[in-house]
């Protein structure tokens, strides 16, 4: 019997822990199974044919909220070209409503809920009997039909995780991809919008296990393990003493992503942590809001006050990259309200704030309990949230467009400059925002392709249709330049450098020939004139935007000897009207 287990990943990045999980299950009690790994972006029709070939008797999908309209999709039409083949689904999507799933579509035939190991591998062993000697009845964790009777056998018990093998045989073939890795199951919180809320305790690997499967990924130099513990520090102690672990025994490549809660830090972990390897570790923190009623509204019942104060303390270190995490539409927060809460975490500076809106996916408390809040919401895939009695759609949808801006600025970390700048002189990150996004909006722009070098330009346009008396243009110019050639390294373009009437490179043979370019780039010394232009970007800067520039950067001004160090921006006057950035070998003429 040939089976294979499939899944649609997000990104050709990222790799499926599910599979992997499975698939060495069954190897271990000698089931043989294959899997193979698509992303949503390949076209159905190459993953159809592709699976068509392999001809497997029992295929197998392990189905998400981001790929369950695809998987049914593929298994409907391979349904088609081989009826004889059976068609088994398993995952999140389809655990909390199993019996409606089959009662849809019927080409699936039979559906696995919950922790996927052990029902896969008994479904398999009956499937392997003669068809009159199976009997699925005594499978737990199976739904499945008998006749046109769909049948919901019962819960399975929790897995012991330290049966769970190690997922990446394939390890050295995965060096450059996302992998997933979970150290414990289960939250010792209850949010009511996660599906951790289904399942009551956490489960740990035991720490000898886990060390022994960090030490093969810290040996094949993987570039990343994004541990999916709902919360990692769920146990302070045994997340401490395996950050220490992480950190005696890193060889400075591979980097560590954990999902905690920072109310569990404690001033210790604090210490530890200001301590590490800068991107030795990721931090993914959700503070969801700042409003305490819509917290306990979702059973986290947190402070924001408490947890801000160990969130500043990481940030303040500046060598562990934290994302933090908003979601709008939680009960009794408002439009207004919910701004509040957008301000309070920008506030903390954090490196990403990921401005999500609540789902209410199957399985969850709060879906369960939605009118409650009036909860509007899709009807598909991801069920994300339209309308409640607090908020409503034509507010959801500015804040729509207040998180694409914040993707592209704050969250790029390329307009660092000129979002300081413009933060100083705004009422509130989020008055900034909304007033940008709705004036990006009203211009129409969103129906463009917005380009990463045409949002400078939209922040400048913005600014000058303002008419704001807060607003310098020259200090917001020189700000842009600063961000745009300190983040692309690349010619800019004319309305932000200014009009030149001196041809620069007509100089540029005999600039790259004086003592002080060789004492800026002595890596270039053994080059041509020629050479060293060819390595060089020279660009045209006006005298009053330079001007401009100093004095933006006069604050963060460091002498190294004949150089001047503006916040890793390293320039040096060759002459009175010459200064070069050795951050990107940029050389700046500036025209009296």
């Amino acid at each position: 019997m040939k089976t294979i287990l499939t899944t649609l990943n997000s990104k050709f990045t990222h790799t499926s822990l599910a599979l992997r999980v499975i698939g060495n299950w069954l190897a271990e009690r000698e089931i043989e199974a294959n899997w193979v790994e698509y992303t949503i972006n390949t076209p159905i029709y190459n993953i159809i044919g592709d699976l068509y070939r392999q001809k497997p008797d029992v295929l197998i999908f392990s189905v998400y909220i981001w790929n369950a309209k695809e998987s049914r999709q593929i298994a409907a039409q391979l349904k088609k070209l081989l009826p004889e083949m059976l068609i088994v689904f398993g995952g999140p999507e389809v655990s909390f409503d199993s019996a409606a799933e089959l009662k849809t579509y019927p080409f699936i035939d039979f559906i696995t809920r919950g922790e996927g190991e052990s029902v896969t591998e008994n479904l398999l062993l009956e499937l392997g009997k003669t068809p009159e000697e199976r009997s699925y009845k005594p499978i737990l964790g199976l739904t499945w039909r008998d006749e046109m009777e769909v049948i919901v056998n019962g819960d399975q018990q929790l897995l012991l995780m330290d049966l769970v093998a190690f997922p990446y045989p394939d390890l050295e073939q995965l060096s450059h991809r996302i992998l997933y890795y979970e150290s414990s199951r289960g939250c010792p919180f209850n949010c009511s919008y996660c599906l951790s809320s289904a399942t009551k305790g956490v489960r740990f690997r035991s720490d000898e296990l886990v060390r022994s499967d960090l030490m093969r990924f810290i040996a094949s130099k993987v570039t990343q393990v994004k541990f999916i513990d709902r919360t990692f520090n769920a146990n302070p102690s045994r997340a401490l003493e395996l950050w220490k672990f992480l950190a005696d025994e890193d060889l400075g490549y591979t980097n560590f992503h954990f999902e905690i809660t920072a109310e569990l830090l404690r001033e210790e972990d604090i210490e530890f942590l200001k301590m590490v390897r800068i991107g030795l570790f990721q931090f993914e923190i959700g503070i969801q809001t700042t409003m305490e009623a819509a917290s306990e509204a979702v059973n986290r019942r947190l402070s924001f006050h408490q947890l801000k104060v160990p969130v500043k303390a990481l940030l303040e270190a500046g060598n562990i990259h934290i994302h933090v995490d908003l979601i709008a539409g939680l009960p009794h927060e408002g439009y207004e309200r919910f701004l509040q809460s957008f301000d309070d975490v920008y506030a903390l500076n954090p490196h990403v704030l990921q401005l999500g809106f609540l789902k209410l996916i199957k399985g969850s408390e709060i879906r369960k309990n939605r009118e409650v809040h009036g909860y509007i919401f899709e009807d598909y895939q991801p069920y994300e949230v339209l309308q409640t009695r607090y908020i409503s759609f034509d507010e959801l949808l500015l804040l729509k467009d207040l998180e694409e801006c914040l993707e592209h600025l704050h969250n790029s970390k390329r307009f660092a400059y000129t979002l300081e700048y413009l933060m100083a002189i705004s009422e509130s990150p989020s008055q900034f925002y909304v007033t940008f996004s709705t004036w990006v909006r009203i211009k129409g722009y969103f129906e463009e392709a917005i380009k990463l070098e045409r949002w400078y330009e939209l922040l400048w346009l913005f600014c000058v249709d303002q008419k704001s008396n807060q607003v310098d243009l020259l200090i917001l110019r020189a700000n842009l330049l600063l961000d745009f050639i300190s983040s692309l390294g690349k010619y800019p373009p004319e309305w932000l450098s200014g009009k030149m009437t001196t041809d620069v490179k007509a100089e540029t043979f005999e600039l790259v020939k004086t003592k002080s370019f060789e004492l800026m780039f002595p890596h270039l010394l053994e080059l041509s004139a020629k050479e060293r232009v060819k390595r060089i970007r020279f660009m045209g800067v006006t005298k009053g935007l330079t001007e401009a520039m100093q004095q933006i950067l006069v604050d963060r001004v460091i002498k190294i000897e004949t150089k001047v160090c503006f916040d890793g921006i390293l320039i040096v006057e060759l002459s009175k009207k010459h200064v070069i950035t050795e951050r990107y070998e940029t050389y700046l003429f500036i025209e009296e």
